[in-house]
């Protein structure tokens, strides 16, 4: 099978995105597979002339890129077959952090506590240990524990 890895992207997440797709393409590989790696810092309006010559599209994208749907939005209108979803409305609905807390308080699904934090003061209320993290931001750059 020929496959198009997706990888690179703007985001703070642009090297885990590399590292992670230099791996899958290691597997790829090792399994039989062409594989081909696109960095999307050279856009996206290439991928659609450069997928015809593949079997399937396999996005390796972190950050809002990735996992926000922006790059499934553009690629669920290429014919071809993707790994993952191309249901991009939904990843961008569970990518913003705080709406998607309120979602899980609404529907009674557990997840940690959680609080808007705003300032120093307001992270000291909600107490130690704590991981903050931005709303639109990723887990391997945009948090702190």
């Amino acid at each position: 099978m020929k496959v198009l890895l997706l990888t690179g992207g703007n985001s703070s997440e642009r090297k885990i995105s590399l590292l992670s797709a230099m791996q899958v393409k290691k597997a790829l590989i090792e399994n039989g597979h062409k594989v081909k790696v696109y960095d999307l810092k050279n856009g996206y309006s290439p991928i659609k002339k450069l997928s015809k010559s593949f079997d399937v599209l396999f996005p390796v994208l972190y950050g809002e890129e990735g996992e926000g749907g922006v790059l499934h939005k553009f690629i669920s209108k290429i014919e071809k077959p993707i790994v993952g979803t191309r249901n991009y409305k939904e990843m961008q609905k569970a990518w913003y952090k705080i709406p998607f807390k309120k979602f899980c308080d609404k529907n009674k699904i557990f997840t940690p506590d959680w609080k808007i934090v705003k300032s120093e003061r307001d992270v000291l209320k909600f107490g130690f240990p704590s991981v903050l993290k931005t709303s639109s931001g990723g887990s391997s750059k945009e948090v702190v524990i």
